[in-house]
């Protein structure tokens, strides 16, 4: 993706340009769960010994392919900080409430 030239180039700006050109929320929550679906089928019929997820969108990936019945070992690596009150940190805290339930 281009980043059009009037914005300041701060993480910040680049972040919000890239939202507001490409976040459709209904229509990316239905493609990321069909994907994450996709990514379950795939697991399933490969087997892995383990799966190892380092990145937000992997890990969320792997905890749905999960919910869709993968139930190899997962290895997830947490590097992320999330600031405080942020939505990414709010569904980083529902996850490991969900995952600690397994």
């Amino acid at each position: 993706m281009t980043v059009p030239p009037r914005l300041d180039v701060s993480r910040t700006d680049v972040d919000a340009a890239i939202l507001r050109r490409q976040h459709r929320p209904g229509r990316d929550v239905v493609a990321f769960v069909l994907f994450a679906a996709q990514v379950a089928r795939l697991l399933r019929s490969l087997a892995p010994d383990v799966v190892h997820a380092n990145v937000p969108r992997s890990h969320m990936t792997l905890f749905l392919a999960r919910r869709f019945g993968f139930a190899g070992a997962c290895v997830i690596q947490l590097r992320e900080i999330f600031a405080r009150g942020s939505v990414a940190g709010a569904l980083y805290s529902v996850w490991n409430v969900l995952a600690a339930q397994e």
